[in-house]
C-alpha cells in the first residue's frame, strides 16, 4: 500500500509537469496503456501463491505500476475537468476530488 502511494506522489509531481509540456491527451492515454499492464499481468499470469519465490517481486511491480497510472488519473483529469468548466462546476467536482482523496 505504501508503495503505490510513494509512487503515486511521485508520479503525480512528474507527469503534472509533464502534461504542461506535452498535452493532457497523450498523458492520459499513457496512464490508461500503464493501467492495463497489471490488469493484463493478473488476468494472463495470475495471483501468485504464498509459496511462490516471486509473490512478493510480483506484488511490487503491481504496486508500483498502479501508483503510476494513479498519479495520471488523479493529476490529468482535474486539470481537464477545470479547462473545460471553468466555472462553480468544476469548483465543486474538485472539492469532490480533494474529499475522494482524503
Amino acid at each position: 500500500m505504501s508503495t503505490s502511494a510513494a509512487f503515486d506522489a511521485v508520479g503525480s509531481y512528474i507527469f503534472g509537469s509533464m502534461s504542461d509540456r506535452i498535452g493532457r491527451v497523450p498523458i492520459l492515454y499513457g496512464g490508461f496503456l500503464i493501467n492495463m499492464i497489471p490488469v493484463l499481468m493478473v488476468s494472463i499470469i495470475g495471483v501468485p501463491g504464498n509459496r511462490d519465490s516471486n509473490a512478493y517481486a510480483f506484488i511490487f511491480l503491481w504496486a508500483i505500476l498502479l501508483g503510476i497510472a494513479d498519479a495520471v488519473w488523479m493529476t490529468v483529469t482535474p486539470s481537464i475537468i477545470a479547462e473545460l468548466f471553468q466555472d462553480r462546476e468544476s469548483q465543486r467536482s474538485l472539492v469532490m476530488e480533494v474529499v475522494y482523496v482524503i
